[in-house]
Parts: structure tokens; C-alpha cells; sequence
């Protein structure tokens, strides 16, 4: 049994051909992959696009090699037996990754400070973000914030 196509006066392909020459295809909900030879299929109607790469947040684990293992980048991945896993996207270029370690420095600052209920390394995370507020007016800021969430961050009672 060889697979039908409708022909369509069109010089774009029709979205079943679309569909089997990316080997992205699922129809009705039986994933039939890229292995196409034995598939008939008229009604265009059970047909859809299924793409195997999503875009996930997961630890880098060296797809992306100059910055750090254990940072959670969202990047594109693959889910299998496995699990979720980043694909390997190669080096950041150097103005991508200065912006990049500086946000996970943030991440790391900010999640220490709340774990420890360290004053000082809230501070440090609030002045690493220079677009946030003047280092003149960051303690107040901090003073004002920690005693705004006092219920929520009991860990920074007394800093």
C-alpha cells in the first residue's frame, strides 16, 4: 500500500507534502515518524505538525560550553526515555555571554540572599542590575522592600 498525495493546481506543496518531506507527521494520534512508505492517508483533515524540538529550561550542562554547568538556561531541547535535555548550541558569542553571566550571577545573588536571609547579598543583587536603582538609594530601597514582604521573608528578621 503506497501513500496517496492529492495534487493541488498550486506551485506551493500541499501541507501533507509539507509534512512528509520534514518527516514531521501524526495522524490521529498515532506518531508515524519518518518512515512514510506504507502510509495512506486522503483527508487531509487528521493531519498535523508535530515539531520534536521545544523550547525548555533546563541546566546547560555544556550546550552552550563557555558558560557555567549548572546554570538554567531556556534554550531548544528534546524530550525521549531519557528525559528533557538541552541541545548542544555551541559558544555564546562574547556580547551574549557577558549578558548572560550577568543575569545568572543575579540568579545565583538572589537565591543565596532569600536561602540565607543575607542582607548583604540582596544588596549585591540589587545593585548588580544598574537599570534597577542609583547605588545611592539601594539600601533605603532593600530597607523598604524586606520590611514591605516581612511575612513572606522571615529569614532577613533582624539583618
Amino acid at each position: 500500500m503506497k501513500q496517496q498525495i492529492k495534487h493541488r493546481t498550486s506551485s506551493k506543496p500541499s501541507r501533507r507534502q509539507f509534512l512528509k518531506q520534514s518527516g514531521k507527521l501524526l495522524a490521529g494520534s498515532v506518531a508515524i515518524g519518518n518512515n512514510l512508505d506504507n502510509l495512506e492517508i486522503t483527508d487531509d483533515s487528521d493531519l498535523f505538525y508535530i515539531d520534536p524540538v521545544f523550547t525548555v529550561n533546563v541546566p546547560n550542562n555544556g550546550a552552550i560550553p563557555n558558560l557555567p554547568d549548572h546554570a538554567i538556561m531556556e534554550i531548544d531541547g528534546v524530550t525521549d526515555s531519557c528525559g528533557v535535555r538541552g541541545i548542544h548550541m555551541g559558544e555564546a558569542p562574547l556580547y551574549l555571554k557577558g549578558l548572560l553571566e550577568k543575569r545568572i550571577a543575579w540568579q545565583e545573588l538572589v537565591a543565596d540572599a532569600a536561602v540565607k536571609g543575607d542582607r548583604n547579598l540582596a544588596l549585591q543583587a540589587l545593585l548588580l542590575d544598574e537599570m534597577a536603582i542609583v547605588p545611592e538609594k539601594a539600601e533605603k530601597m532593600l530597607d523598604e522592600l524586606l520590611e514591605a514582604s516581612k511575612d513572606l521573608l522571615p529569614q532577613f528578621t533582624g539583618t
